[in-house]
């Protein structure tokens, strides 16, 4: 049997995002409410968890670039003017802004549609099936606690 080696890249006796059900992080979120440590807790997981969703969307990223590059025209021999390369600049831009999105779209839709196999990311009429709880999801759902202020 092979395990996942544990790194020790996290504080002592912090939870790993890795090593939790759904379950469990649902419990932990219900707790935190009331339970400081619990609290703590649930900022160091939701934490994992918007890093996790970054590196996801921007591997998504990544890869819708990849299908564009392809796609993309060579630029013009001779002489091009300065309007017309501001306005290709602000069009690149404007593309990119919705290829993010898009990735941002497609990670969080395959996030909640997980366990429906049916799930058509071009169909905006289908209703997605209710998913089971997810404790990523939740993390993700949560509001990020403001920062404590220094005592003056």
């Amino acid at each position: 049997m092979s395990q996942k080696p544990t790194t020790p890249t996290t504080p002592d006796g912090a939870l790993r995002l890795d090593d939790m059900s759904d379950s469990q992080i649902l419990a932990l979120i219900a707790r935190a409410e009331n339970d400081p440590f619990a609290a703590k807790s649930v900022q160091y997981l939701q934490k994992q968890a918007c890093e996790r969703m970054t590196e996801t969307v921007q591997q998504m990223l990544a890869k819708l670039n990849g299908i564009g590059a392809a796609r993309e025209k060579k630029a013009p021999a001779g002489p091009i003017s300065v309007v017309a390369l501001a306005s290709a600049a602000r069009q690149r831009e404007a593309a990119g802004k919705q290829k993010k999105e898009f990735a941002e779209y497609l990670v969080i839709g395959a996030l909640m549609n997980r366990d429906n196999p049916d799930w058509n990311i071009f169909d905006a009429e289908a209703k997605p099936v209710p998913p089971p709880q997810s404790g990523v999801l939740a993390l993700l759902k949560l509001k990020t606690p403001a920062p404590a202020k220094a005592p003056a």
